[in-house]
């Protein structure tokens, strides 16, 4: 981000592996901290595009990175947000209570609000 250009020079191992049923021939270390498996962006630049996906959206949201000289799309920014993990329920500190008629007279209902 910044519209600056990085170039990482990064040097990991190759493993073979010894399993002739095995799909893939070899295997390289991961960077743990930096990059993630089969992603383009770094670890920090993904976690930059999670808080604009989740601050602004989409649409809005794809805007703003081109601006920050980042190309990426809305159906990207909506996919990270739909695979972050969700947030762990609270515990209400206040409830409220509220009854209504969803036909006079015959059918009522009562819902429960934060």
């Amino acid at each position: 981000m910044g519209g600056h250009e990085v170039l990482v020079a990064l040097t990991v191992r190759r493993f073979a592996c010894a399993d002739s049923c095995c799909q893939r021939r070899t295997f390289v270390e991961q960077a743990p901290g930096l990059t993630r498996r089969h992603a383009r962006p770094t670890v920090v630049a993904a976690g930059d595009l999670e808080a604009v996906a989740v601050a602004l959206g989409g649409r809005p949201g794809s805007r703003l990175a081109q601006r920050l000289a980042v190309s990426v799309s809305r159906p990207t920014l909506i996919r990270m947000i739909r695979r972050m993990p969700d947030l762990p329920p609270m515990t209400p500190t206040v409830l409220g209570v509220d009854d209504f008629a969803r036909r006079r007279g015959h059918r009522y209902a009562t819902v429960l609000l934060e």
